[in-house]
Parts: C-alpha cells; structure tokens; sequence
C-alpha cells in the first residue's frame, strides 16, 4: 500500500470517528474489516460485531459522546499502519466526562483497519471516577509518586 493511499486511509478513518454517532454506526463496515481485531482497557474481541456491540454500550450509557482527533500519523517504516491520538468528550450522569487516548491502527489491503489498538490510563480517568474504588485508587497513586 503506498504511503499516499495509507494516509487517505488513516484520514478516511479518524474522519469517521469523529462523525461517528448511534445513527451511522452501521456503516462501520466501510472503515473496519468483518474480522477486525479490537482492543481497548475493558475489551479485547475479533469481529465487526462485537465492536459494535461495544459502540453500541458506549452510546446507550455516555450522553452524547463525540471523538476529536487531535493527531494522526503515518508508522515511518510504511507497515501499513497509523497511530491517532483523540479525545472522548460527553455528559455521564450529568457531570462533563473526557477521555483522552491513543490507538493503534494497522490497515488491511483493501483500505480498511484491521486492527484497532486503543491506549489510555482507565485508572486515572475511568475507575478514579467511581464513588469507593475511586478513593482507594487515588490514594495508592499519591503514596507511590514521587
């Protein structure tokens, strides 16, 4: 795959995430392989899916999610891959929420991912958030700093 074909591929794909709602989420199957590899903190699956399986959970439990792509690149050896950092914005039970992460993407030959790798710290922006686990978590994270 040539490196002007990968980046209109990389552009074709953060352009989708950052439109991407409950409405559109069938179309997925134009940007992500029937057996794409997913992986982020809470889920690690194989197929279409189960990936919007997991949309679909995100969609029904945040308010009004929407991702913003802060940065997209290219892997300088050309394997057919890229590397998006983005920020996850939306309203749960009532409160601002944001995620800010990084994922992985390999492209299969036909245009499309193949595998989507996410990267970021559920400790700090996830589990820190819940009423006791929260406490424990933020605690254990002062005492082991620096």
């Amino acid at each position: 795959m040539s490196d002007l074909n990968l980046g209109r591929n990389l552009k074709r794909y953060t352009d989708f995430f950052e439109q991407l709602n409950a409405d559109n989420l069938g179309q997925i199957t134009s940007v992500m392989t029937e057996d794409v590899h997913f992986v982020d903190p809470f889920n690690d699956v194989n197929g279409i899916e189960s990936v919007e399986k997991i949309f679909k959970h995100m969609f029904s439990t945040l308010q009004n999610p929407k991702f913003k792509v802060t940065h997209a690149a290219l892997d300088n050896d050309s394997h057919a891959c890229g590397l998006i950092s983005w920020e996850l914005r939306s309203t749960l039970h009532g409160k601002p929420y944001k995620i800010i992460g990084m994922s992985e993407v390999s492209f299969a030959a036909d245009g499309r991912v193949k595998a989507h790798i996410d990267h970021w710290d559920a400790a700090r922006q996830f589990y820190e958030k819940l009423p006791i686990i929260g406490w424990l978590l933020k605690t254990i994270r002062v005492r082991l700093s620096v």
